[in-house]
């Protein structure tokens, strides 16, 4: 509204100043009579304004401003709020599953991973369906996937609505890996990578709490997350940075994983070298921030 009275003003005070705007040619060409030289007075506005230095400076200062959050990095629009959009990813895959309903009754059928989220489809009744953004969490292993949504369990019981999958064939690792991704937020992945490329290796011991023997095998420290294998798929584990809250070291040969869904405490069978446990935290940190704040990235003009 500002900038509207201001060009009224302006404009006011061209058509009534007693200076001229044209060179004395220019003038001339104006005053000639005839359509083809009528006096424009978008033109004459214009040229006005393209000779304002302050009005020129607050129309640089509005353009950088638009470049430095513009509105389409935001991710606001119809079409993301309306329908769920399916990721850029190659996620396809399925496999025979068994879906456990109570004790003793399971519903056989497909569970099928796709790059707009999971579904069920049983042999006979309906399908069951969970776009990444309605996945609560998830707990993968090779043979068996839970699924916890955002759905009330029913009558006089707390939390949400658990759906255990016994799988019919083995979940790949790197499927297991894109689908954490595809989901985002903070899991449990049972279905580590063991080929994946590691900056280094220790053998550890996984105690319990009450200091009892959980599995011995190897914490793998990669550039994406920690791993830890063993030779059974039932505690192996594979954090992301996203996954751990954060890490500690009571000395050289202890290591404690705090994940978002689970605690790890590792007794190490060798030291732990020097400058790893800076990088380890120092990843972790870095990408809590990071996930906090978020990043908007400038767009260049022709984009917008």
């Amino acid at each position: 509204m500002k900038l509207r009275n201001l060009l009224l003003v302006m404009l006011g005070f061209l058509l009534l100043s007693p200076s001229p705007l044209f060179s004395e040619g220019e003038a001339e060409r104006a005053q000639v009579p005839g359509p083809a030289h009528a006096l424009d007075l978008s033109s004459l506005v214009r040229e006005a304004l393209e000779r304002n230095p302050e009005i020129e400076a607050a129309r640089r200062a509005v353009q950088a401003k638009r470049a430095c959050v513009p509105q389409a990095a935001l991710g606001i629009n119809s079409a993301s709020i309306s329908r769920p959009q399916e990721s850029a990813t190659s996620l396809r895959w399925r496999s025979s599953a068994k879906l456990h309903r109570g004790l003793l009754a399971k519903v056989t059928g497909t569970l099928i991973i796709d790059g707009a989220g999971v579904e069920f489809r049983p042999d006979k009744g309906s399908s069951i369906r969970w776009p990444f953004v309605e996945i609560q969490t998830l707990y993968i292993q090779a043979r068996r996937i839970t699924v916890t949504g955002y759905e009330k369990r029913g009558r006089l019981r707390t939390g949400t609505k658990q759906f255990r999958f016994d799988l019919g064939t083995d979940l790949p690792a790197a499927v297991a890996a894109e689908l954490v991704k595809s989901v985002g937020r903070p899991v449990r992945n049972g279905n580590p990578q063991p080929e994946a490329s590691s900056i280094a290796t220790l053998p550890a011991h996984h105690r319990t709490g009450f200091g009892g023997t959980k599995s011995n095998g190897i914490l793998r420290f990669r550039e994406e997350g920690i791993d830890y294998v063993t030779k059974g798929d039932q505690d192996s584990r594979s954090w992301r940075w996203a996954d751990i809250q954060t890490i500690t070291n009571q000395d050289r040969y202890h290591l404690i994983v705090f994940g978002y869904r689970e605690t790890y405490s590792f007794d190490l069978k060798q030291p732990l070298p020097p400058g790893l446990y800076d990088r380890l935290t120092d990843e972790v940190y870095d990408h809590n921030v990071k996930d906090l704040r978020g990043s908007v990235k400038a767009q260049p003009e022709s984009s917008r």
